[in-house]
């Protein structure tokens, strides 16, 4: 298992009492499900085309010289910056009002749990 930057602890039990050439592992997570409160994902369908075009030809020249393998590395890595901080500003973060969504029955919302 490998894990990074969690907001919750993780409990990681041996169950030593299997007769296995390996020893299977618990893992325990304090974590809430993801259903109670859905994290604001971009929604790439409503992204701003012209002014994130617009964002990268303000940011990026349009000719670069590229003569070294530095240079190049560096145009990559300007690209990259300029596309991200492009994509956090012109793609929406919430769901439009108008799309509804389906509930969650409460014996589902106990099995998650």
């Amino acid at each position: 298992m490998i894990t990074k930057k969690l907001s919750f602890p993780v409990y990681l039990t041996s169950c030593s009492a299997l007769s296995l050439d390996n020893f299977p592992v618990l893992i325990d997570t304090a974590s809430r499900s993801s259903s109670h409160h859905p994290l604001d994902r971009p929604d790439f369908r409503r992204i701003d085309w012209v002014n994130f075009q617009s964002h990268l030809e303000d940011i990026i020249p349009f000719d670069p010289e590229l003569h070294n393998e530095m240079v190049i590395d560096t145009c990559v890595e300007n690209f990259s910056c300029a596309a991200l901080k492009g994509l956090a500003a012109f793609i929406p973060k919430d769901r439009p009002r108008d799309v509804s969504r389906i509930p969650i029955t409460a014996g589902i919302q106990d099995e998650i749990e």
